[in-house]
């Protein structure tokens, strides 16, 4: 090592949490025709690195995912709309009829790399 870097050993004690967008649901995202706008700076940040590169490079024509919320899974349409924010459109308003969902629940959307979908869960 040479002598002019150093070694990080500090320990962060903050609690895992695998939820890493975190988003308070608006009138708009659980109406029948909403789409749930993503925090883009998070999505940025946590979500768009764990993604394989054909799913990135089509975000702006829209690319079918799957949510998965407890054993229940759901396709629904992820899109970069033109002003770079993200959405989840086509599927989101059943989902949200059938989970219950409603303006001021929290949520938490993670997405997994490994299967390729979304984990979304309300957050109590």
């Amino acid at each position: 090592m040479a002598q002019d870097q150093e070694l990080n050993l500090e320990l962060d004690l903050t609690p895992y949490d695998p939820r890493v967008i975190k988003k308070t649901l608006s009138d708009t995202d659980v109406s029948q025709q909403g789409k749930l706008n993503l925090p883009r700076q998070d999505f940025e940040n946590f979500i768009i690195p764990e993604m394989a590169g054909d799913i990135i490079q089509n975000l702006g024509n829209g690319v079918k995912v799957k949510v998965l919320i407890y054993e229940e899974e759901y396709i629904v349409t992820l899109k970069r709309k033109s002003n770079r924010s993200y959405m989840l459109s086509a599927g989101w308003p059943a989902l949200v009829k059938t989970n219950g969902f409603q303006t001021n629940d929290l949520i938490g959307l993670c997405w997994v790399s490994s299967s390729s979908r979304f984990y979304l869960q309300r957050i109590i």
